[in-house]
């Protein structure tokens, strides 16, 4: 994941780690969520965030 962070540099907000944008990534795709419902649903269920590593943290916008 670092080889890739260093490939494709993020210019705007302080980044998310990769591996936490590829488990969201990895979530929506599975359950066919737009970016609008993996958003709440990254909110709403406590496994999904367990999952994608943001327990402690704010989801992704």
């Amino acid at each position: 994941m670092q080889r890739l962070d260093r490939l494709v540099p993020r210019v705007a907000r302080p980044p998310y780690p990769t591996e936490v944008m590829v488990r969201i990534l990895a979530l929506k795709r599975l359950y066919n969520f737009s970016d609008e419902q993996m958003a709440f649903q990254l909110v709403d269920r406590h496994s999904y965030q367990r999952f994608c590593g943001l327990l402690d943290a704010r989801a992704p916008d």
